[in-house]
């Protein structure tokens, strides 16, 4: 099955390392260069392992964190995802 072509626009910065968790906060601050609402879309898994250091983090950082679990990482649970956080804020 072929599947239609989709970009993926990569972050300008990418920190890797042990600790990496701890500075997404300040991280996004500072290439956002603002504070508001954090939307963390992730799987269960990963949910489970690492939403709490991030949470943190962004919270210290200032900013306002919700997530939403979804069962999938493709292209087009993103875009659901997208629409559905722009109904939201519409609303």
């Amino acid at each position: 099955m072929v599947r239609d072509a989709h970009m993926i626009d990569l972050p300008k910065k990418v920190v890797v390392g042990e600790g990496v968790l701890g500075m997404v906060g300040e991280v996004l601050k500072e290439a956002l260069d603002t504070k508001g609402y954090v939307l963390v879309v992730t799987g269960p898994t990963v949910h489970s392992l690492y939403y709490s250091a991030v949470r943190n983090s962004l919270e210290e950082a200032g900013f306002t964190v919700d997530y939403m679990i979804v069962r999938d990482a493709s292209v087009d649970t993103a875009y659901d995802v997208a629409s559905s956080v722009r109904a939201d804020r519409i609303s």
